[in-house]
């Protein structure tokens, strides 16, 4: 129940709860809700607004202990933001690769 309601703000039009979805999720989240989620961090790391990417890198960063297949695909999403040229979010990028 929690899980749908955190899913349910992830798709909000306002971004700080948005930004708090995504990280609360992701610290609260096993392996198979991570299928289901997958989704929304992809659109959520491409995002325009730089709290919203700022979350999904971060919780990225936490995700990569629990299951490293959906992070390959987050990686390829994170090129297309650097290739983006937003300095905020190509710091982040940076950081998740190290």
């Amino acid at each position: 129940m929690v899980t749908s309601s955190l899913m349910k703000d992830m798709t909000s039009r306002t971004d700080v709860y948005r930004a708090n979805a995504i990280r609360v999720l992701c610290q609260i989240t096993d392996g198979t809700l991570l299928g289901q989620i997958e989704r929304y961090l992809k659109q959520a790391i491409v995002d325009k607004n730089p709290v919203v990417a700022s979350a999904a890198l971060v919780s990225g960063i936490h995700i990569l202990q629990v299951i490293f297949v959906i992070i390959l695909l987050l990686i390829i999403q994170m090129f297309i933001l650097v290739s983006a040229h937003i300095h905020q979010q190509e710091y982040m990028f940076t950081c998740f690769l190290l």
